[in-house]
């Protein structure tokens, strides 16, 4: 693993790592903070599939998929801050951005109102009942 280096160091950096293997241990490093460990304790796949969102629909594609939606609502709510202020946050913290299951690299989200309308869209899929009934099966073995 490298060392941590000063940003105005001006000698050239040679990264032989290929980028799956960066990948792989940027997210070895997320798993194992304390906000990986609650991203593994969620049944991401299980909730997206109750809310019937398709991933694939005519127009622009998205930015978040229907697991990254529900992650970025669930991170509005850890973080507790405004829209704003998470959208800052998911555009300097790579562990919120794989918290959402997006990489934006150099580039950055400027409409901070994409959390509001993401929060609006889920509100019209959302079945309370059928929800939590998702997540009492998958938590039932540790409660």
């Amino acid at each position: 693993m490298r060392k941590i280096r000063r940003i105005y160091e001006t000698t050239q950096e040679f990264n032989f790592i290929s980028p799956e293997k960066e990948f792989s241990l940027y997210w070895k490093s997320f798993q194992l903070s304390e906000l990986g460990r609650i991203y593994q304790a969620i049944p991401w796949c299980e909730l997206a599939k109750s809310l019937k969102i398709r991933d694939k629909r005519k127009g622009p594609d998205r930015k978040f998929s229907p697991q990254g939606m529900l992650a970025l609502m669930f991170l509005k709510s850890y973080v507790g801050c405004s829209d704003r202020k998470l959208i800052s946050y998911l555009n300097g913290n790579i562990d919120f951005q794989m918290f959402c299951g997006i990489f934006l690299g150099p580039d950055r989200i400027n409409n901070f109102k994409i959390v509001s309308d993401i929060r609006c869209y889920l509100s019209m899929c959302l079945d309370i009942k059928n929800q939590q009934e998702v997540l009492a099966t998958y938590w039932k073995p540790y409660l």
